[in-house]
């Protein structure tokens, strides 16, 4: 059974607020990215002080021997320290760190648009492929009908000696490959709904048949009402990109997938030069606090306060460092050359998704004159077959019946096909996002948790709670 679910959507721009505000794929990769803005809070952490108590106690028992006996000593001492400690100079390496940690944040927005992207052409997807599901099933009804009155002419013409046995059976053999072509659009159709579901997060919004009629299954008696839902194929969709120059010309800018790996190539540059930082030298200052004092001497408690800098230049660590340094090099020589990869594999997405909105909508103009040139054919051969003198053949009705579902089937397929190019150009350029499709929703603000962490110190509570 589909569940009743109060959010429904039943226009395109409709099913696309609605996947943008409840699909948990979108909800996971924004979690991601808050994840990654504690990176920067990190980063930040390294220069702040830090304070720390600490404290031993020591019991100590001994036995001596002597000449005059023996004797047991058992001591108990203890201390206390509060110790502050401030870095002063880290070599450049918690820059290096902060700015490494900042590219990280800008690649993790990249792949949180990449995500947004996705999903919505899913859910553009998914309402088209409801929309055709249902539209064709409509047609494979109509079918239906149309062959349960040319059963009916045929078997009066035979009645008239006008048409033969193998004319019936011939309508016969159409009529049930008919009701099997209605049955698997059927089952094709459900399974729509649930992707739909899946994806928008409800099911589409279904008008129920009547109650008596739901018994009969719609694809025996196509006069029957179904169960059908309010999506149908948008009528308005996306201006499209004037010429191919504007497209090759949006994909030199912001594309999630370039600004992706150009923020690994920033952060890996920053890599090395933390790598190179392990070289320099280091300082920090550590403050102490601290009282000490032994349980059976009450006089012995002393207190003490000190200041004191360290001051660290690295001579020779066993080589290690240096390899590290090579190895920050080569993955950021791998992060420049991932750039250009990528840049050629956005131009050639996004000249493909021209070209192929292109030809769907030359495929579909065709599709448009041939269903409605075959549609006349039909019927004008539907006529002649009253005029025994013409001596018409079933087949040659039955064939351009066959054929006339064929095209018109084409065409509904042909207005999906394009909705989906044209969605898939616009993703290739960078722009299928609520902003730029005007969706009536809160914009999610990437940068807001980024500002809000990277200053606080304390707290474990996250978004959401």
């Amino acid at each position: 059974m589909l569940g009743s679910l109060g959010a429904r959507a039943e226009t395109l721009q409709e099913a696309l607020t609605l996947t943008y505000q409840t699909n948990p794929d979108l909800a996971a990769e924004r979690a991601r990215l808050r994840e990654v803005d504690e990176d920067v809070s990190q980063a930040n952490a390294k220069w702040r002080p830090s304070l720390a108590l600490e404290g031993e106690i020591e019991r100590v028992s001994e036995s001596v021997k002597k000449k005059s006996g023996k004797f047991d000593y058992r001591t108990q001492s203890w201390s206390a320290d509060l110790v502050a400690t401030q870095p002063l100079f880290t070599g450049g390496r918690n820059s290096a760190e902060k700015r490494g940690a900042l590219a990280r944040v800008e690649g993790a927005r990249a792949r949180l648009r990449v995500r947004e992207q996705r999903v919505l052409l899913d859910a553009v997807r998914a309402f088209v492929d409801v929309a055709r599901n249902e539209a064709v099933l409509d047609l494979v009804r109509q079918d239906l009908l149309l062959l349960q009155d040319l059963l009916k002419d045929v078997r009066e013409r035979q009645e008239k000696t006008q048409a033969t046995e193998s004319d019936v059976d011939q309508t016969v053999a159409a009529l049930e490959a008919a009701r099997a072509l209605c049955i698997a659009n059927l089952a094709e159709l459900r399974d729509s709904w649930r992707a739909y579901e899946q994806i928008v997060g409800s099911v589409p919004a279904l008008a129920a048949a009547p109650e008596g009629d739901r018994r009969i299954n719609a694809c025996l008696d196509a006069k029957s009402e179904r169960l059908r839902s309010a999506i149908v194929m948008p009528e308005e969709l996306p201006a499209a990109p004037a010429s191919l120059d504007e497209v090759e010309a949006a994909v030199q800018g912001s594309v999630p997938e370039l600004d992706a790996a150009r923020a690994e190539e920033e952060e890996t540059r920053y890599a090395v030069s933390a790598a190179y930082a392990e070289l320099l030298p280091t300082a920090e200052i550590t403050a102490r606090l601290g009282t000490s004092g032994e349980e059976f001497d009450p006089t012995s408690i002393t207190r003490e306060a000190s200041i004191g800098a360290e001051f660290v230049i690295p001579i020779f660590n066993n080589g290690s460092e240096w390899s590290e340094i090579r190895a920050a090099r080569e993955r950021n020589n791998r992060a420049r050359l991932s750039i250009t990869s990528s840049q050629r594999q956005i131009t050639r997405d996004a000249v493909r998704a021209w070209y192929d909105l292109v030809s769907i909508r030359a495929i579909r103009a065709v599709n448009k004159m041939q269903a409605a040139s075959v549609q006349r054919a039909f019927e004008g051969l539907r006529k002649e077959m009253a005029d025994p003198k013409l001596h018409r053949s079933m087949t040659d009705l039955l064939g351009l019946r066959q054929a006339a579902l064929g095209t018109r089937s084409l065409l509904i397929a042909s207005d999906r096909d394009e909705a989906v190019a044209l969605y898939r150009l616009l993703a290739s350029m960078g722009k299928l996002n609520a902003a730029f499709l005007q969706l009536p929703v809160q914009v999610y603000d990437a940068e807001a948790n980024t500002k809000t962490q990277a200053k606080r110190v304390i707290g474990d509570s996250i978004q959401g709670e």
